[in-house]
C-alpha cells in the first residue's frame, strides 16, 4: 500500500485553496481503469454544474483514498447543494433537537441501520440533505427504496456517489 503524505491544507469543505487536490496527486498510485485526475479543477470549478464525463471515478471495489476521495467529496458537495447540500452531523442533531428529545441516538440509529445515508470524510460525518422528507425527520420514500435496492451492492460512499452523478441506469440523468 503506498504511503500518502499528510497535507498541511486539510481544511473544511469550501475553504480550501484552489488546486489543493493537484498538489497531492504525485502520491496517487497509477490506476489505468480510473480517469487521470490531473486538472480536475480545470474540468470542475467547484461552483458550477456537475458534468459526468469529468466527475472523479466511482471506486467500487477499491476505496476512494487521498486526493481522489477529496475530489469526490467536493463533487458531491456541489452536486447536492441545490437539494440542501451536505449537512454536518452536528447540524442534523441541532435540527432534530427541535423535534425530538433524543437527537443523537435517533441519528446514530438511522446511520447504523443504513436507513439514512451518511459519509465519513475528514474525520466527520456528513449527511446529504436531499434524502429528508419535508418533516425533516423521516427519509423520503423514494430514497428509502434506493437504499434498500442498492444498499447491499454499495457502501455509503458509493451510494452517495450514485446520487451525485448522472447515471446510465437513468438515461444519463442524475437521480
Amino acid at each position: 500500500m503506498p504511503a500518502y503524505p499528510l497535507r498541511d491544507d486539510h481544511v473544511r469543505p469550501g475553504t480550501a485553496a484552489p488546486g489543493r487536490h493537484e498538489s497531492a496527486l504525485p502520491a496517487l498510485p497509477a490506476r489505468p481503469d480510473l480517469p487521470d485526475p490531473t486538472g480536475l479543477r480545470a474540468r470542475f470549478d467547484g461552483h458550477g454544474s456537475a458534468d459526468a464525463a469529468n466527475a472523479p471515478a466511482v471506486t467500487t471495489g477499491w476505496p476512494a483514498i487521498g486526493p481522489l476521495k477529496d475530489a469526490q467529496f467536493d463533487w458531491m458537495r456541489v452536486a447536492f447543494s441545490p437539494r440542501g447540500g451536505l449537512l454536518h452531523s452536528e447540524e442534523c442533531q441541532r435540527r432534530l433537537r427541535q423535534r425530538t428529545d433524543q437527537p443523537v441516538s435517533r441519528l446514530a440509529r438511522a446511520i447504523v441501520s443504513r436507513a439514512l445515508l451518511s459519509l465519513s470524510w475528514d474525520g466527520d460525518t456528513w449527511i446529504p440533505a436531499f434524502q429528508f422528507a419535508e418533516d425533516g425527520l423521516s427519509v423520503r420514500p423514494c430514497c428509502a427504496q434506493v437504499f434498500e435496492e442498492l444498499g447491499p451492492l454499495f457502501d455509503d460512499w458509493e451510494l452517495a456517489w450514485w446520487f451525485a452523478v448522472p447515471n446510465a441506469w437513468l438515461g444519463g440523468a442524475a437521480p
